[in-house]
Order: C-alpha cells, then sequence, then structure tokens
C-alpha cells in the first residue's frame, strides 16, 4: 500500500442537490460507507487527495475558512460563503491521523459524544439512496448550521475568537454577526459602501474591526452595536490582520502599503506605521507561522497581483514591529489563501483547473488538478494542521482535499 494511484477523473455525473459523496481511486465516486478507511493513520503512501465533494447550493462559492484546531475533538468546522448571499457551516470530522496529531501535541482524548454521532448519522446522506453511512468511520463531512439573511454575495467569513460566532461580509453594505451552533442572527451593522475586511480583536473579544472600500477602517462594540471608534486611512484597505500579540492590527491597503495600529491601550487604537511593501495593490494577507515550531505571527505574508511578499515582525526595537522583506514569491493570477501554519493556497485563473499550494518558506509548490467537468475554483482554505484542504467553484461545488499520511 506504500505506492498510490494517479488521481482519477472526475465522474460526468454528480450527487443529488444537497447530498455529499465519498472517492475511490478506481473511479470517482463509489456507493458503500467507507471514504476513508479508519486505519489510515500515517501507514500508507503520502500525498494531498480530493475525498469528498459535496454540493449544498448551486451559487458560486466566494470565500471559505477553516475554524480552530482546538475547540472541538472530533471535528473541525468549516465556512463557506456563497454568491446568493447565503453561508453554510460544516462539520469536518477528523481522521485517524488527525486525532493521532492532536494527541502527540499533548491534547485530550478524542471521543465523540452520543449527540454528536446521532447528529451526523441524520444529517449525511448516501450518494446512492442507501443507508446512512457509519459514524463511526472518522473522515466524514455534515452540515453544522445554515446562515440566512444577507441580500448580496457573501464577501468574507470568519469566526470569532471562541468560535461561538461567526462573522460574514457582504455586497449588500452589511456585516452580520452569527451563532454558529443555531445560525441565528445576533447583530447587523450597515455601512454606505462594502466592507472589504474584518478581524476581531484578540484581546478585546467583545470588539470586532472592519474596514469599507473607501478606507474608513471601525472599531465595532459586539455587545452593544455601537461603533466605539472611527479611524480614516489615506487609501482604500483590501485586507486585515493582528500580529501574534494580538496588539497590532495590520491594514494592507490599494496602494501596496500597510498602515500598522497599536491596539493595546485600552482606549483606542493608534496608527503607528506605514510601510510600502509592494507596488501594486494588496489583495489578502494574514499572520502565519513557518514551521510547528515557529513563533506563530512573527511573518507576515502579504498577497499582491504579481507576488506573495514574506515579512519578518522584527520587535526587538521595543515597541511596534518592523515590517522586514524576507523574499517574495512569484505567483499566477488568482486569489490565493493562507492556512495559519504557512502554506499558501493559490486558485489559477488560467485554463488549468487546479490549486497550487505553495511553500511560503522556500517557495516549493504542489499543483492539485481538478477536471474540465469542475468550474473555475473561487475559493479555497486550509486548516492549522495542513492535513485538509478545502476548495469551492463557481457551480457551488466545494472539493475537500485530506493528507492521508
Amino acid at each position: 500500500s506504500g505506492r498510490r494511484t494517479p488521481l482519477p477523473p472526475w465522474p460526468s455525473g454528480r450527487a443529488p442537490f444537497g447530498a455529499s459523496a465519498p472517492w475511490s481511486a478506481a473511479g470517482g465516486r463509489r456507493p458503500g460507507p467507507a471514504m476513508l478507511r479508519p486505519s489510515l493513520t500515517g501507514r500508507t503512501g503520502g500525498g494531498i487527495l480530493p475525498v469528498q465533494e459535496f454540493h449544498t447550493s448551486e451559487s458560486a462559492v466566494c470565500c471559505m475558512c477553516f475554524g480552530d484546531e482546538r475547540f472541538h475533538k472530533s471535528y473541525v468546522l468549516l465556512a463557506a460563503g456563497f454568491e446568493d448571499g447565503h453561508a453554510v457551516l460544516y462539520r469536518c470530522y477528523r481522521t485517524e491521523m488527525e486525532r493521532s496529531m492532536l494527541l502527540s501535541e499533548r491534547q485530550l482524548p478524542i471521543t465523540l459524544p452520543l449527540e454528536e454521532l446521532n447528529a451526523f448519522v441524520a444529517m449525511t446522506p448516501r450518494a446512492d439512496g442507501g443507508a446512512p453511512l457509519s459514524p463511526t468511520q472518522p473522515g466524514k463531512i455534515a452540515v453544522h448550521s445554515s446562515l440566512l439573511g444577507h441580500a448580496g454575495g457573501v464577501t468574507s467569513i470568519f469566526f470569532g475568537p471562541m468560535e461561538d460566532t461567526v462573522a460574514t461580509l457582504s455586497m449588500d453594505n452589511s456585516l452580520r454577526l452569527w451563532d454558529v451552533d443555531t445560525g441565528g442572527l445576533l447583530q447587523v451593522f450597515t455601512d454606505t459602501c462594502a466592507f472589504e475586511a474584518g478581524a476581531f480583536v484578540p484581546l478585546r473579544q467583545e470588539l470586532l474591526v472592519a474596514v469599507n472600500a473607501r478606507g474608513l477602517l471601525r472599531v465595532i462594540d459586539t455587545t452593544t452595536g455601537a461603533t466605539v471608534q472611527r479611524l480614516r486611512l489615506s487609501v482604500g484597505a483590501r485586507a486585515l490582520a493582528f500580529d501574534a500579540t494580538g496588539e497590532y492590527l495590520f491594514a494592507g491597503c490599494e496602494d501596496g502599503s500597510v498602515h500598522t495600529f497599536d491596539g493595546s491601550a485600552a482606549a483606542a487604537f493608534r496608527r503607528v506605521s506605514n510601510v510600502a511593501v509592494a507596488q501594486e495593490e494588496i489583495q489578502s494577507m494574514a499572520s502565519v507561522s513557518e514551521a510547528p515550531d515557529a513563533d506563530i505571527g512573527r511573518r507576515l505574508v502579504v498577497r499582491t497581483a504579481a507576488s506573495i511578499c514574506v515579512l519578518q515582525c522584527d520587535y526587538r526595537q521595543g515597541g511596534a514591529p518592523r515590517l522586514l522583506v524576507l523574499r517574495r514569491l512569484p505567483v499566477d493570477v488568482g486569489k490565493t489563501f493562507f492556512s495559519p501554519s504557512g502554506l499558501a493556497v493559490c486558485c489559477t485563473e488560467d485554463d488549468e483547473f487546479k490549486l497550487v499550494v505553495k511553500s511560503l518558506q522556500d517557495g516549493s509548490s504542489t499543483d492539485l488538478p481538478l477536471s474540465q467537468r469542475h468550474a473555475r475554483v473561487r475559493a479555497a482554505g486550509a486548516n492549522k494542521q495542513n492535513t485538509m484542504i478545502a476548495s469551492g467553484d463557481a457551480l457551488g461545488r466545494i472539493v475537500l482535499w485530506r493528507r492521508l499520511s
């Protein structure tokens, strides 16, 4: 079993709308309960394979993100926002290999409570219409909750610090907060133009920062709904990220600059620096770690139209971090999404239907091909363990890729 057959061609048919379908190396989807064998604990060949496709909407997938690894021992949450204005949260149940990885990191043993098993069985239909999948086998997908209410496409989705809330930004000029478990709407914040990016404040979990298309940065109290501070940027901002300390906020702007704000004081955010890191518009950015033992967030990764720029956050002089360019990695035209542990997942816009997974440390890359049956990939994400990658296309299909060893 040390060798793995090449990725199979995607079949011409598809599962019933709203259903999920497992994969086999011999011929794409197959009936039967097993998708990943429970014995897959790292003894078989390496590689990232597409193991499941699920289709809960006919609308294009616009954004995706995984939840934190530490809140649920049996599964990881995956959030996806769609062009028609709704969003869905999925449970991605861990494989035995992923459970072993948690145990090796001195986490608590993982168990599946009875209520989780029952919910899993009820919400995971068989593609062939047969009996429900067995919940005793890890690696499955289930719908956790649905978020309904936006009048425009969802452009960004991200979880709150305790993963009990999730925020969505939309083309309807609103930012909404939802209850993760029920899908209930908690708060609605509106503006005169669309929000470009948002993030929860790590040191004050009731606060959320958001920036609109005109460069107006707002600090919002999610418990009262009040805007507690407004800051005007000289240019429009496209991305927001906090550093590892949670004290400093970075805003990536359309002129290629990164503005740094000090949020350590309880009173308000204060602008401390403005550094030009590129000549092109900053499209996205994230604080990442390049290795499991590195200081998380000591790297700020910026995606522009021409490259991925890896920046060192230098704290040696005290105060706000200095941003030093470590390397620039060329990338093709298309969106890029970063995992918390230092992988870039690139969606290409050429005639090849594929994802490109790139290492931020040495620039090496791996192609994950899709068949021509699929539409262009619009969004992607990776979990912190780097064992799961999700991709969503223009027809609403979501493919879950897994590292099996």
